[in-house]
């Protein structure tokens, strides 16, 4: 779904059943002994998920697993025609709402049950009101945020759109410090390295520059040990008693809290942040959190990097470390694609098709160049 779909104001009806993309431990249902259902089919802790083209993703501080944010089915037993999944979340959860890229939403309103008898909903950015067991978010953002301090579940979505976001303005084309790395042997105190698995490298960003998420990736040049990737790429490792910390790119340190499989980044050494690194013979990476005992692997479902119990890293792939040549100095390069594709955008931020659009001012994007242009 894109943004040419929401021209104008208008409502989108989303419904928890129809949920797909889901990351997180699925558990299956399960029976009592009589062959009752003790338990339906959920996930828990669910981490992300899709429904309609928008993105919904979960987070807790939280560490008991039975706290953690869930997708309940309804129980095999229940009537077709009564089967309503829900999303359960806790005292602590928090849930980001993300729209199609170029949409912006001004309103959500929430159908929900078993409200917990303290639920307060907090939102970041934007206002919520509650009304017993439903709720509704107002503002104007692509994305958002909710925190709840007690139990609630939720249906059903309905969420108005409408044209938003900043006007795209004229832009240079980047400059990209380009560099070379050389893939490691052993690992050095203080040296910077690159996360690479299957020609993708960890950028050190996460969608929507929280404050905890999977590591996501961009495509790199591997010609035997050597990787070519921009500088802003290379992540510090260094080490301490025992083990190392990880810092990103811009400096926070890589740490892995609670039960799910992304990572949480801090200011400064905090718990959770210790890191056993060790190079196997096929030149691969074991990145071993202890506190958490999860391993760093690359997802090719997600194409992100995330960290998961060793039983499950036989489905993922452990990253190779490149250090950066220290002997080299970067190559400055202006990037621009030229075989990228044309995108038009009104004022308002709002994609268009440029066949079908009114006289006036656009704005014409290719790759990283935009311009404004006068359509008559």
């Amino acid at each position: 779904m894109t943004a040419a779909g929401f021209a104008g104001a208008e409502t989108v009806e989303l419904n928890v059943n129809d949920a797909t993309g889901f990351d997180g431990t699925l558990i299956e249902e399960t029976f009592n002994n009589d062959g009752s259902v003790k338990a339906a089919k959920h996930y828990q802790p669910i981490n992300s998920f899709n429904i309609g083209g928008f993105d919904f993703q979960f987070s807790t501080i939280n560490e008991t697993e039975t706290s953690a944010p869930a997708y309940y089915w309804s129980t095999s037993t229940t009537a077709a025609d009564k089967q309503q999944q829900t999303i359960r979340i806790y005292n602590g959860t928090t849930m980001t709402v993300t729209a199609p890229e170029g949409v912006n939403m001004t309103k959500v309103e929430f159908t929900g049950s078993n409200a917990g008898k303290n639920l307060a909903v907090t939102a970041t950015p934007g206002d919520f009101t509650l009304n017993k067991n439903n709720g509704t978010w107002t503002g104007s953002s692509n994305t958002f945020s909710i925190t709840v301090s007690a139990t609630w579940r939720i249906s059903k979505l309905v969420i108005t759109t409408g044209e938003g976001g900043d006007p795209v303005d004229p832009i240079d084309p980047p400059v990209v410090e380009k560099a070379k790395f050389v893939k490691a042997a052993v690992v050095e105190s203080g040296k910077k390295y690159l996360l690479v698995a299957d020609g993708q490298a960890a950028t050190g960003k996460v969608k929507n520059d929280a404050a905890y998420g999977y590591l996501l990736v961009d495509a790199v040049t591997v010609d035997g040990d050597v990787a070519t990737a921009p500088a802003g790429y290379a992540f510090t490792i260094t080490a301490v008693e025992g083990a190392y910390t990880i810092q990103r790119p811009d400096g926070t340190y890589v740490a892995m809290k609670g039960t799910f499989n992304s990572f949480n980044f801090y200011a400064s050494p905090e718990e959770w942040y210790e890191w056993v690194i060790s190079i196997n013979n096929d030149g691969t990476a074991d990145i071993w959190n202890s506190d958490a005992d999860k391993y760093v692997a690359y997802d090719n479902s997600y194409s992100s990097f995330g960290c998961y119990p060793e039983a499950k890293a036989e489905t993922l792939v452990k990253p190779t470390l490149y250090v950066l040549d220290e002997g080299q100095s970067g190559v400055a390069e202006i990037v621009i694609d030229e075989n990228a594709p044309v995108e038009y955008f009104n004022i308002q931020g709002v994609k268009v098709n440029v066949e079908n659009a009114a006289p006036g001012l656009y704005i014409r994007r290719q790759g990283n160049v935009a311009t404004k242009v006068i359509v008559k």
